[in-house]
């Protein structure tokens, strides 16, 4: 009787869990959905480098490898903007940007995060 009680209990906890999860994935995949696109510059304060690599994942009873490719990544303090906004570029572009070089950049604001989202970012001479 006991362990009954218990199984459904768990049971309740682990779909309110998955609900929660769910609902964060809607709103983070739709924070960006119909924003206005804002256009500024900004200075460039990081560079990242994210190796390629390779994962696995259970199908069925099969382990599948997921190769993810070599990134690279900017990250940009947009001006009168707060916090930093991270985006990929190409290596090229990568390789030649330095730290405290200036973009010019689109980006979005997110819905309800608020957070920066970079849709375009372009050096400036």
């Amino acid at each position: 009787m006991f362990i009954d009680v218990l199984l459904k209990l768990l049971l309740v906890v682990a779909g309110l869990l998955v609900a929660a999860v769910l609902i964060l994935v809607v709103v983070m995949a739709g924070d960006n959905i119909n924003a206005p696109t804002h256009s500024g510059h900004g200075t460039l304060t990081a560079k990242y480098d994210h190796p390629a690599y390779t994962s696995f994942t259970l199908v069925g009873k099969v382990f599948v490898p997921l190769y993810h490719p070599e990134r690279w990544e900017l990250c940009l303090q947009i001006d009168d903007v707060e916090g930093t906004a991270c985006t990929d570029f190409n290596e090229s572009d990568w390789n030649q940007a330095a730290i405290g070089d200036r973009f010019e950049v689109e980006y979005v604001l997110g819905n309800w995060t608020h957070e920066v989202y970079v849709r375009q970012a372009r050096r400036t001479d």
